[in-house]
């Protein structure tokens, strides 16, 4: 009886309060989550974050080495000019020398056939006469510069000798032979008809005039 009674006891309401219940919080298991989802947020942030760095970092190493590459180009480009300036250094007279006289060639062209001064004529032919040989006459027409040189020389060979010498003076354009002829029968010398091309270029008067007369 005892033990039925103390079993009833136990499973029947106590007199002396309420029954007693166990309490359970059920936040307690959702905070730990919460907290791990924020962390992972922010692991997250921070990742992208640290990507945007490495992105800028290494878009400013690729600058710095197309800079690098650009200034290493510019500076061999420097060394292959300098060293084509070294090359060229022996043949600037001679570069700046064709460039005075096409200058000077465009100038006497641009000219046209203006006339030369009679007495520069006069002076080249002189000039070219070689020893024993006379010059007796001397026509120059300066609309189109043509010079005719006529005179005496001991042979044929003192003409050829002339001709030579009024081309190599520089100041004609052209020479040529015309006539050549002995004097007469038993004569020792012969007689000359040249022609020539005076230069198309002005020359300053000086001493001399066109005319007649023995030469030098």
């Amino acid at each position: 009886m005892t033990a039925i009674h103390r079993g009833r006891d136990l499973a029947g309401p106590s007199d002396r309060g309420p029954a007693w219940v166990p309490r359970m919080n059920l936040l307690a298991p959702r905070l730990p989550a919460r907290r791990m989802q924020v962390a992972a947020r922010w692991t997250v942030a921070l990742a992208i974050v640290a990507l945007l760095d490495l992105g800028v970092v290494l878009a400013w190493l690729a600058v710095g080495g197309l800079a690098a590459a650009a200034e290493q180009r510019l500076a061999r480009a420097e060394a292959r000019r300098a060293a084509a300036e070294a090359a060229m250094a022996p043949l600037l007279p001679t570069v700046q020398e064709k460039v005075r006289l096409e200058r000077r060639r465009q100038a006497l062209e641009a000219i046209g056939s203006a006339p030369v001064e009679a007495a520069a004529v006069v002076a080249a032919a002189r000039a070219a006469l070689p020893d024993g040989v006379r010059l007796m006459q001397l026509e120059f027409a300066a609309a189109d510069g043509s010079v005719r040189l006529q005179g005496e020389a001991p042979s044929f060979a003192s003409v050829d000798a002339y001709v030579a010498a009024l081309r190599q003076s520089g100041f004609f354009r052209q020479v040529w032979v015309q006539q050549v002829r002995r004097e007469g029968a038993g004569a020792d010398g012969v007689a000359f008809d040249l022609g020539a091309r005076a230069p198309r270029a002005w020359v300053p008067a000086g001493e001399g005039a066109l005319g007649r007369g023995d030469g030098p």
